[in-house]
């Protein structure tokens, strides 16, 4: 991915610790999934083995956070959506590996949202960062009550 991909764009990144959904914000449309890289095969497991007791595979959230910040370089502002609370937000999680590894990038992260990324549809989550960038709607006072 080149780092020009989004260059001076405003972006929407949905943030989850399997994969990331990118959205420019102009066109409106999914412009790149970031799947996290998976070379043990452990998102294909339901249940965690014993030894695992957190439930997320420490050792492989660095490279997923490297690829996805590689695919986000570039762009003009970023507003991540995620969900959960602690260890499960990856959208938060995503928010400090980058400032502690990628500074030019964590200068233009404009907001962390918190939604149901589990039940939005792409639509929704495109209205949801255009809030963001753009506020809210403007009220038609031309309409009569």
């Amino acid at each position: 991915m080149s780092p020009s991909t989004y260059a001076g764009q405003d972006v929407i990144a949905v943030v989850a610790y399997g994969s990331t959904k990118i959205f420019s914000v102009e066109s409106g449309v999914l412009g790149t999934k970031v799947d996290a890289p998976d070379d043990k095969g452990h998102s294909a497991n339901l249940a965690h083995k014993a030894g695992n007791p957190g439930g997320v595979y420490e050792n492989e959230v660095p490279a997923y956070w490297r690829l996805l910040a590689d695919h986000l370089s570039g762009a003009g502002a970023i507003v991540l959506l995620g969900h959960g609370k602690g260890r499960a937000n990856a959208s938060h999680a995503f928010v400090a590996w980058v400032e502690k590894n990628d500074s030019s990038l964590a200068e233009v992260l404009v907001a962390d949202v918190r939604c149901d990324v589990d039940h939005l549809t792409d639509e929704q989550f495109v209205a949801v960062g255009r809030y963001y960038f753009d506020g809210p709607a403007a009220r038609d006072s031309s309409l009569q009550v």
